[in-house]
């Protein structure tokens, strides 16, 4: 006889929820909360960083070419853009502990 088939055995569930630590109804909840994470890092990076960039194309009088030095500090500043918004979106999902 298969252990299956002896009297008592409980057949260990195989379903989606296998493995998830936590309480699996609210997994969805982790999992949406987790897109939205995700798409408020990219959200922020690409707005804050061209926002800065457009900043300095529009503010720059006779503006040729990014390569331009007046145009060198607009792109240094809109390269930390990632990093804040990084720190942004952490805190939005839970802090640092959820790290």
């Amino acid at each position: 006889m298969s252990r299956f088939e002896e009297p008592g055995t409980v057949i260990p569930h195989a379903g989606i929820f296998e493995g998830r630590s936590g309480n699996w109804p609210f997994y969805f909840d982790s999992k949406k909360r987790e897109f939205q994470s995700i798409a408020a890092y990219v959200g922020l990076t690409y707005v804050t960083s061209w926002t800065i960039w457009l900043i300095g194309i529009f503010g720059i009088q006779d503006l040729t070419s990014i390569s331009d030095d007046r145009f060198f500090w607009f792109l240094f500043a809109g390269s930390f853009a990632p990093s804040a918004s990084a720190l942004m979106a952490t805190g939005y999902s839970g802090g640092w502990e959820a790290m």
